[in-house]
């Protein structure tokens, strides 16, 4: 595997890529703590409905916990939802456009 230069020394792609990573985890949602629950979930996903929040952690696009009847969604998995969203997609996948009811 080829190295990736940063700031001038070699940096192996999977640590540059874990380096991302961590600067999304630092830059993206500062202002909310590191496990939210539902109405937080919405607030950083734009303002989605609690019934597309639980739709989300339902089909497993989001992974969670849930602890009593509680729900709590690690914010490192909101980011990773969010770079999964903007990945180009596999041969053979459905675009998520039209995994929605108005297809």
């Amino acid at each position: 595997m080829r190295d990736v230069k940063k700031n001038g020394g070699d940096i192996h792609p999977m640590i540059y890529s874990d380096l991302k990573d961590r600067e999304a985890y630092r830059l993206l949602f500062p202002n909310y703590p590191d496990v939210v629950d539902i109405p937080h979930l919405g607030e950083m996903l734009g303002g989605i409905s609690r019934k597309t929040a639980y739709k989300l952690m339902r089909d497993n696009e989001i992974a969670h916990l849930k602890v009593g009847r509680a729900y709590k969604i690690p914010k490192c998995h909101i980011i990773a939802y969010l770079q999964k969203c903007g990945m180009p997609e596999k041969e053979g996948s459905v675009p998520l456009e039209s995994k929605g009811p108005f297809r």
